[in-house]
């Protein structure tokens, strides 16, 4: 009786092992894809003092997206983000407060953000 109950335990629980430990396609990296909020695709992004998280971002050209900085770290590298090839200049990013910035690539490409030192950043991969 006790290996009835102990079977269909253990083959759950192996079946839910086996699917929460995804592929290992390197394909499938840390890329966010927008979540649509109001109409507009929208990526939160959080900043720590090591990075931002995704750092990687697939966004659709000719798209208004909407990115939603969060700064989670004290680091003062990290205290305002840039887009400068999307025209968008260094904006504060206040410590646990969302700051949106809305951009529209017009083209295909690789634009990268970073800090205001420009020394942690991440990709807008933008395709048609």
């Amino acid at each position: 009786m006790l290996i009835r109950l102990i079977s269909p335990a253990l083959i759950l629980s192996l079946a839910l092992f086996l699917a929460a430990c995804g592929s290992d396609d390197p394909s499938a990296e840390d890329r966010a894809q927008p979540t649509g909020q109001n109409d507009v695709p929208t990526v939160e992004i959080a900043v720590h003092n090591d990075g931002y998280e995704p750092a990687h971002i697939q966004l659709e050209s000719g798209t208004t997206t909407r990115l939603i900085f969060t700064r989670k770290g004290e680091s003062p590298c990290i205290e305002k983000v840039t887009i400068p090839d999307l025209g968008v200049d260094p904006v504060e990013l206040p410590m646990n407060e969302p700051v949106a910035i809305e951009v529209t690539p017009e083209s295909d490409g690789e634009f990268t953000f970073t800090c205001g030192m420009d020394m942690v950043g991440g990709t807008l991969m933008v395709q048609s």
